[in-house]
């Protein structure tokens, strides 16, 4: 199953430290003070990544034609590094996870039938195709202590593959560029590199509930190139907390987003608008004032947030209380 440890490098939060360089060792700070928040949103993503895991493990062990007088055979060390599992196994895996939502259901076996075709396909095209699920990960080659758990990955000497769940539907997530993919290929061209001579590597974003498949395919040189060129001193300034704090749009899922200085400067430029004199705001402001808008209104909601999650947490406000609400 997914493990629940997160690297400070992590590379679902790429987004943020490699144009956001201090955030990452900010973040971490408020972690440790607070606790990493999770959410339903968070609790649902990790029962259906749990799922489609199992359901992609029993598919595979059908599809090997694998049985027990089979599996007995396997050497112990072959044993611990099959991918697939019995429907037995499969069964007491799945009842531990409870009640499965309908459209759960769905979104994990458009995702296992997704998975076994590239796997099958792979493995017609080179008997000596591997499928491994919730892969170790390591590029710390490139990040200091970077690591993380791809959902699938698929080798051969012919194509190196790693794919990549996406249980949410708010809008289609993009492996064009997507720095997270690139950095889960870097940790498997380090694992994999050396043993398989594929000269490419393809990630793909399959976002089931959305309908949505989204790949990329890189050279092993354009992915080095851009390992070396846009992470490599990024990330040196992301593990020593230093560099420049660059307010925007990854700032969304930031845990210092609510108190993070160039945040508020940022969401507070509206407000310098009036201040020079008495009278009214001219015509010509206005398009400015909306263009920082929706950076304003997003920051004073997690301002909101923050003041009354950390007041119920104990924390006091000078002037205010907590009060029940209807």
């Amino acid at each position: 199953m997914p493990p629940s440890l997160h690297a400070v490098l992590g590379a679902s939060s790429a987004h943020r430290w490699l144009v956001c360089t201090p955030s990452a060792r900010l973040a971490e700070s408020l972690n440790n003070r607070f606790g990493s928040k999770t959410s339903s949103f968070a609790e649902e993503g990790t029962k259906a990544h749990a799922l489609a895991e199992i359901k992609v493990r029993q598919a595979v062990y059908e599809a090997d034609g694998m049985t027990t007088a089979k599996y007995s055979r396997l050497t112990a060390e072959e044993r611990d590094a099959y991918t697939g599992i019995n429907k037995f196994r499969y069964e007491a895996l799945r009842e531990e996870l409870g009640e499965i939502p309908k459209d759960m259901e769905q979104a994990t076996d458009s995702y296992c039938d997704i998975i076994m075709e590239k796997y099958l396909s792979a493995k017609d095209r080179d008997p000596g195709t591997k499928i491994l699920l919730e892969q170790r990960l390591d590029y710390s080659k490139w990040v200091p202590s970077g690591y993380g758990t791809g959902d699938c990955t698929i080798v051969s000497d012919q194509l190196l593959e790693i794919c990549d769940y996406k249980h949410g539907k708010g809008i289609p997530v993009d492996a064009v560029g997507n720095q997270q993919l690139r950095l889960y290929a870097l940790g498997a061209l380090a694992r994999f590199g050396n043993l398989f001579d594929f000269p490419a590597i393809r990630y793909t974003i399959i976002q089931p509930r959305l309908e949505s498949v989204s790949e990329e395919t890189l050279t092993r040189e354009d992915l080095l190139h851009w390992a070396e060129v846009e992470v490599v001193e990024k990330a040196k300034q992301a593990w020593a907390g230093t560099g420049e704090f660059v307010p925007g749009e990854h700032c969304r899922f930031c845990p210092a987003k609510a108190v993070c200085s160039a945040r508020v400067a940022e969401a507070l430029k509206m407000f310098q608008y009036g201040l020079g004199a008495p009278g009214i705001i001219s015509d010509e402001q206005i398009p400015e004032i909306l263009g920082v808008l929706d950076v304003a209104e997003a920051w004073i909601k997690d301002i909101r947030a923050y003041a009354e999650n950390q007041a119920l947490h104990g924390q006091s406000w000078p002037g205010y209380k907590l009060v029940r609400g209807k």
